[in-house]
Parts: structure tokens; sequence; C-alpha cells
């Protein structure tokens, strides 16, 4: 894994993050706000990393061509 994927990944934690962008109601109980991010995170994160991927090789490419 390199280095802007996992920059990818710890933005993405942390837009999720509850409260960030998405709210519940304040009368759900913990576990289920934390299972649904969770849920969130996951799909967001499926969709995703591969266009995250292929964009950070392909930076990681003209970065390395241009050394």
């Amino acid at each position: 894994m390199n280095l802007y994927m996992l920059i990818y990944i710890g933005v993405l934690f942390f837009v999720l993050t509850p409260g960030q962008f998405i709210t519940f109601p304040q009368n759900s109980d913990q576990i289920t706000l934390n299972v649904s991010h969770a849920i969130i995170f996951a799909i967001v994160y499926h969709f995703t990393h591969k266009i995250a991927w292929k964009m950070s090789t392909e930076f990681n490419m003209k970065i390395s061509k241009k050394v």
C-alpha cells in the first residue's frame, strides 16, 4: 500500500466519522451509530478504492519519471 492510499483512507475515515457530514437522531444508541457508520465506510470504500488506487499509482509514476 502506498502513502497516498493511507492518506485517502484516513481522510475517508475522518469524513465519515459520526457528526462530520452524516448524522443520526440523538436518541439512537451508540451501537447502532457505530455499526451504521462502519457499514457506510465499507460501502464508500468498496466503490471508491479502485479509483483512488489507480490515481495514486498514476501519480507515483508521474513523480518517478520527473526524478
